[in-house]
């Protein structure tokens, strides 16, 4: 055999030359060794910091939010939540741990399964690049297994780790080898694994408009992936929308929108997104930035000419959503604060109590007696507090 992959005109591959499994022997060994580092760090993390310790606010809400949903607590409906619901759905099942030993292990359960998340995304990474060989499955997977933002965020219920794992499912579905796979299951249910992404975080928009573009001029193909994003993202949504509409909107669309807050300079975003250490100046950030980008550049230009063939779609893939994610972080006010909708008659930050949900406090404005809504008055059986 010429070992040269059969593809379409349009850049779609037969999928007859995708690899088996996992691989040669070699591949397997990257693969394993890369996720078996992710899981390592992600929980020497996980227990220096404390089980049950707090490190910050975002997993409070996110996982309180399923807490109420098991007890019946809608969000957008019955109090404010500025996220997609579907972090909510993905913690319900640790959150059903409520009911036996409390608010404190139900999370403790939830930031194991967010370790496990952030372990499987590298685990895919390497399935991403397996034909590449070893070298770029462990450039690739150990990368993401050490990157301090990514090993970070893994320790609890935050939701950047199951945003990348459900895109990555969906570009593992997707390409077949280097090029959009001509299997229109794989393209749908790739677009359903983006979809659901999108329903944790809206930011999973950014790689489905890339393969999108990327899936023409074969129009069919591109609405069948986009078929799948659609049913990914609207059945595990719409129960939520249809409860509270005009809500869900001011919630997760206007409130995002409308976040206020003196502006971040750039180049302390481009530290954040490198992963280096806060202590570093404009004048070493801002060169380093500059190192990085001429390096991408440069590394892109010299893999054209030693191969002698234009980049292929799953080069493009990672190049063009990065570059869009880089600029999308440039554009708001600020980079990082706490989201403060406009008025809107309840207020977006649950209070501290509401950290563990198991205290009964509501996250609207009170309101007269007989009138408040029914999530605002006491429960029976709510789950006992940490």
């Amino acid at each position: 055999m010429s070992g040269v992959m059969a593809t379409t005109a349009s850049g779609t591959s037969s999928g007859d030359a995708a690899p088996r499994g996992w691989g040669t022997p070699g591949v397997r060994a990257a693969i394993i060794g890369t996720g078996a580092i992710a899981l390592a760090l992600r929980l020497w993390i996980l227990f220096s910091v404390g089980l049950m310790s707090v490190t910050q606010y975002d997993d409070g809400p996110y996982f309180g939010s399923a807490v109420r949903l098991v007890y019946g607590v809608l969000p957008y409906r019955d109090y404010a939540f500025v996220q997609p619901p579907g972090i909510t759905e993905l913690m319900s099942p640790a959150a059903l741990e409520s009911y036996l030993g409390g608010t404190a292990w139900a999370l403790v359960i939830g930031r194991f399964l967010s370790v496990l998340a952030g372990t499987a995304a590298v685990v895919l990474t390497g399935f991403l690049v397996r034909h590449r060989g070893a070298l770029a499955v462990l450039l690739a997977g150990g990368i993401l297994a050490i990157y301090p933002i990514s090993a970070v965020s893994a320790r609890t219920v935050l939701l950047e780790p199951w945003l990348v794992l459900f895109c990555l499912a969906g570009a593992v579905a997707v390409f077949d080898r280097d090029r959009i796979t001509a299997s229109t299951r794989r393209l749908a249910w790739g677009g359903v694994a983006f979809g659901f992404g999108g329903a944790i975080k809206v930011w999973a928009i950014v790689p489905v408009l890339v393969i999108v573009v990327l899936c023409l001029p074969q129009l069919r193909r591109a609405a069948l992936f986009a078929g799948g994003v659609a049913a990914g993202f609207l059945i595990p949504v719409l129960p939520f929308v249809t409860a509270a509409p005009a809500r869900f909107y001011d919630d997760v669309v206007v409130a995002q929108l409308a976040r206020i807050g003196s502006r971040v300079p750039a180049w302390e975003r481009f530290n954040s997104m490198i992963g280096a250490s806060k202590s570093l100046t404009s004048g070493i950030v801002i060169p380093l930035a500059i190192t990085v980008l001429a390096f991408v550049i440069v590394a892109q230009l010299a893999a054209t000419w030693a191969t002698g063939r234009r980049p292929a779609p799953l080069d493009w893939f990672p190049l063009a959503s990065a570059a869009l994610i880089v600029l999308m972080f440039l554009w708001p006010a600020y980079y990082s604060a706490p989201t403060t909708p406009p008025s809107s008659g309840r207020s977006s930050r649950c209070p501290w109590p509401c950290r563990w949900p198991g205290w009964r406090t509501a996250s609207r404005p009170a309101a007269p007696p007989g009138t408040g809504p029914r999530s605002a008055r006491p429960r029976r059986g709510w789950p006992r507090p940490a």
